[in-house]
């Protein structure tokens, strides 16, 4: 794990965040993609209750709002939540961890499938956001995680990924340790 000493809080980063992941084709499409394979490999339907942590302007969930599965972001600044409402993706502002996911999970609204597209990097308290996933977690459930691989940034030089808003980088071998209490892992 690789961290930076000069951050800023998350407060500072997400009170008035201005990414909004719909802005790059590429990236719909991959979530579109990943939309599609993950509700056939799993079976998801408007049974089923996808969460994604950090969700953004609604990129992906949109998706799955669209099929009719029920799904929620947790996304910390307003200023892309409201994006994402506007879609039709309901969203709740907040910083996800151990208190969100337990207000969640007394609501009933724990996963079958919990998602974080490139936002670990953006997590500054990573036991409170592993616990937060715990609690909100069904037995049966699956998380899946994308995140920048430490060695694949060194060796392809991203450097410019490396920012203020990013906390930390991780190896495979963090990253397995850091969740090593869930059942088994596949790289997909």
């Amino acid at each position: 794990m690789v961290q930076l000493e000069d951050t800023l809080t998350a407060e500072q980063v997400f009170s008035d965040y201005a990414y909004f992941s719909s802005h790059s084709k590429g990236w719909l499409k991959h979530s579109e993609n990943y939309a599609e394979m993950i509700i056939n490999k799993l079976g998801l339907n408007q049974k089923s209750q996808v969460v994604e942590v950090g969700s953004n302007d609604g990129y992906l969930l949109q998706y799955f709002v669209r099929k009719g599965i029920p799904a929620l972001g947790v996304e910390p600044a307003t200023t892309v939540a409201k994006e994402a409402v506007g879609k039709g993706v309901p969203t709740i502002v907040k910083f996800f961890g151990k208190e969100t996911s337990s207000e969640l999970a007394n609501q009933n609204k724990h996963a079958d499938l919990i998602v974080g597209k490139n936002i670990i990097a953006h997590v500054p308290d990573l036991n409170d956001f592993v616990e937060g996933l715990k609690i909100l977690l069904k037995p049966s459930g699956v998380i899946t995680l994308e995140f920048h691989h430490l060695m694949k940034l060194m060796d392809n030089r991203q450097f410019d990924t490396i920012s203020h808003e990013r906390f930390s980088y991780f190896s495979f071998i963090v990253r397995s340790l850091m969740l090593k209490n869930f059942p088994p892992m596949e790289v997909l």
